[in-house]
């Protein structure tokens, strides 16, 4: 366990030109939610409803800016193109390499994925919470610990959730040669409730949606949090389910790929 513990620290000193980056793209999402609020502030008036699937208009606005910052630290989940990189030889480090170390490689990438998140999460939240005292619609989120606490945990769910899906994705180039991540980057927009809340589907469709682990990604933990989805005991041991689910799939097929791995080498 030292060794990722190690590889971790590792990650997180190297932080420091990340940082930065990081910083610019939370300054490029206030521009975003703006533009989200004028086109829903448009349709609720069009529609004359202060209510759309559970959804007030503030509520929507806190949706989207609990979704972008959600977006920007489950991120650094996405370790499919360095699983295609250490496959097909690509990267600095072949995937010999690893497999003749002591080490689990899809815990040594957890723990490499999890030093960003884990700076992009405190990072979020004093913003959050920053906001949250001159911004009224966000100002339950101070008042409410239980709910907060909540929802951090949740969200750690579902960075592993994201992580074993990119995981699964990378494993996907021992049998295609690349990782097939751009057609689940335009799938998870639409089913994880990036591009809209998941209940302003139709009811058949919402309930197909809710089944999917993309679901857990953004949608649940949020909706969650807003009071918009009751956290009952199916939706609970499914939102749970499924990291176990996706640990297995992504661990058979790692026994499957290294079957077909040739490495090539001088």
């Amino acid at each position: 366990m030292n060794k990722y513990v190690r590889t971790f620290l590792l990650e997180w000193q190297e932080l420091t030109t990340f940082f930065m980056e990081f910083l610019m793209k939370l300054l490029n999402y206030p521009l975003q939610v703006i533009i989200l609020y004028l086109v829903w502030s448009f349709i609720y008036s069009q529609a004359e409803a202060t209510e759309i699937a559970s959804f007030s208009l503030e509520t929507l606005l806190l949706y989207f800016i609990l979704q972008k910052m959600m977006s920007i630290t489950l991120s650094s989940a996405d370790v499919s193109l360095s699983v295609e990189r250490d496959i097909t030889g690509e990267s600095d480090t072949s995937l010999v390499i690893y497999i003749c170390r002591p080490l689990n490689y899809s815990l040594y990438q957890l723990a490499r994925s999890f030093a960003p998140a884990s700076l992009q999460v405190m990072l979020s939240f004093t913003i959050l919470l920053g906001v949250s005292l001159v911004f009224p619609p966000l100002s339950f989120i101070t008042l409410n610990v239980r709910r907060l606490a909540l929802f951090f945990v949740m969200m750690l769910i579902s960075f592993v959730i994201t992580f074993f899906i990119h995981l699964i994705i990378g494993y996907c180039t021992f049998w295609l040669g690349e990782a097939p991540r751009w057609y689940y980057y335009s799938l998870e927009a639409l089913t994880a409730g990036a591009l809209i809340p998941l209940n302003l589907f139709p009811l058949p469709i919402y309930q197909l949606l809710m089944l999917l682990p993309m679901a857990q990604v953004y949608y649940f933990p949020i909706a969650v949090f807003l009071d918009v989805e009751k956290l009952t005991i199916s939706s609970l041991s499914l939102f749970l389910a499924w990291p176990i689910i996706l640990f297995f799939i992504a661990h058979l097929m790692w026994i499957k790929g290294l079957k077909r791995f040739d490495a090539q080498g001088g």
